[in-house]
This record gives structure tokens, sequence and C-alpha cells, in this order.
């Protein structure tokens, strides 16, 4: 309140410094940070971080990743498994875990969240 007192009070309230944080949500920001580290464009664009047609959306283009590894499975020993997982891995399944994963989160970890 004390800034906002002192902005109406000043000369021109559009052109008062204040001294408040501001919170601002990421895009994935563990990924975020890896994508500025290693100056990747297409990671920077996935999540924000980069100019774009549209805004990016990691969660979709990973899942694209697994749905195309999915369908292109051809161990035999892992076909049936794959196509149980067909038209049941949905973006709201992976979003847990592909945020989790530059956290460190655990393989039991990651299971036990997709499990969810």
């Amino acid at each position: 309140m004390i800034e906002l007192s002192a902005a109406m009070k000043s000369e021109n309230p559009e052109e008062y410094y204040s001294n408040l944080h501001i919170h601002v949500d990421g895009s994935c920001n563990g990924m975020q940070h890896y994508a500025a580290f290693g100056r990747d464009e297409n990671g920077g664009r996935q999540v924000n971080l980069a100019d774009s047609e549209r805004p990016g959306d990691v969660y979709t283009a990973i899942l694209k990743l697994v749905i195309k590894e999915i369908e292109n499975e051809s161990n035999p020993e892992h076909l049936e498994i794959a196509e149980s997982l067909k038209d049941n891995v949905s973006r709201k399944v992976i979003k847990q875990t592909v945020m989790t994963s530059v956290y460190g989160v655990t393989f039991i970890g990651a299971r036990a969240q997709i499990q969810r």
C-alpha cells in the first residue's frame, strides 16, 4: 500500500519507479534454465524464451516425441507394452515428469508420477 500511495502522490504515477518484486510465472522454469545456459534456440522457443509465431509448449512437443517412439517400437519384447500405451499417453500424463526431470526426479519417482 505504501508503494501505491507514493505512486499516486507523485507528479506522474505512470513513471513512478517501484521497488516491489513482481512475480512472473515461467514455462517449465527448469528447462528454461537449461535452454538459456545451453543457448538452445529450439528449446528456448519451446519454453518461451525466444520469439516465435505461437507460444511454445514443451510438454506437447515431448508428448509428440513419446507418441512417435511408441508408434515406431519394433522390439518384440516391448510391443505389448507399446500397444497398451497407444491412446493412453496425454499431455497431462507426462507434464509432471517432464517438469521434474530437470530437478532430478528418479526413475521410481517418475514412474509413480505417471501411474497417478
